[in-house]
């Protein structure tokens, strides 16, 4: 059996696969990928054609410096998706202790019904992205280039007019690469707005700010250089850099913003 994090927004570290009995067992831990807390894992199981498996077996190793510090499998419920269904949540999650103290999260999932995901939450990238775009016909346009060289898109439901009453609302997600449930929110709310049709306020939105970081499977929460969060046009960025990040993708948004393209 194959464990591949070679995926877009693929993040673990496999330290150790084996197969006991029915049972494919596999020990990691995620990486902190472009910044200095690991709060993130994603990655993709292939059976071959392996068919004594009937469980997958997860030993998560190092937890605590997963979410911050987080020290109870309590509420820590990952997510895994099979050939045979959809994103499903794990059950339950057990503690294990390795005797010099070190916690070991452990979990099981099916392991024959064909090509398995396990995220840490449901996970939201550009195939998300353009099921959206399809389901609702919302213009995307493109803003930018990211040293990544990949498109930034902006999602919106009318362009707008200087000088216009119309109440306007700007929203953006993955400022943190990893924050996958802020996707999903606006997921829904932009899914709102396009049957609102015309009676909805003028929204533009940055679906995916940090492409490059979604795609390589960053978190994203203090990378180098710098988190997308705390770093917005000319201000977020020392004097001495400016020469380099003064295109800075997201400028032309807030000049926009400046000339009145919104009434709040």
């Amino acid at each position: 059996m194959i464990v591949n994090t070679d995926v877009p927004g693929g993040n673990a570290h496999v330290l150790q696969k084996r197969l006991i009995g029915e049972i494919f067992e596999i020990d990691f831990m995620p990486s902190p990928a472009g910044g200095p807390a690991a709060m993130w894992f994603y990655f993709c199981v292939d059976p071959g054609c392996e068919a004594s498996v009937k469980n997958v077996r997860c030993l998560l190793h190092l937890p605590d410096i997963l979410l911050g510090g987080t020290s109870s499998p309590a509420g820590f419920l990952p997510v895994y998706k099979t050939a045979q269904r959809a994103w499903t949540r794990v059950e339950s999650v057990a503690l294990q202790a390795r005797p010099d103290g070190r916690p070991v999260w452990d979990w099981m999932m099916p392991g024959n019904e064909g090509p398995l995901e396990v995220a840490l939450c449901y996970p939201y990238g550009e195939a998300e992205l353009e099921c959206l775009i399809k389901d609702t016909a919302l213009p995307s346009d493109v803003i930018g280039i990211t040293a990544g060289n990949r498109l930034l898109r902006r999602l919106s439901n009318a362009p707008g007019a200087a000088g216009s009453l119309r109440p306007g609302v700007y929203c953006l997600a993955r400022q943190h690469a990893g924050e996958t449930p802020g996707s999903w929110i606006l997921d829904g709310f932009l899914r709102e707005i396009a049957a609102a049709g015309e009676c909805a306020p003028l929204v533009w939105t940055v679906p995916l700010v940090d492409v490059d970081g979604v795609a390589a499977g960053f978190y994203g929460k203090d990378r180098f250089p710098w988190d997308y969060n705390r770093a917005w046009g000319a201000k977020g960025f020392p004097p001495e850099t400016q020469a380099i990040n003064g295109t800075h993708p997201m400028r032309y948004e807030t000049h926009c913003i400046q000339k009145d393209m919104f009434q709040w």
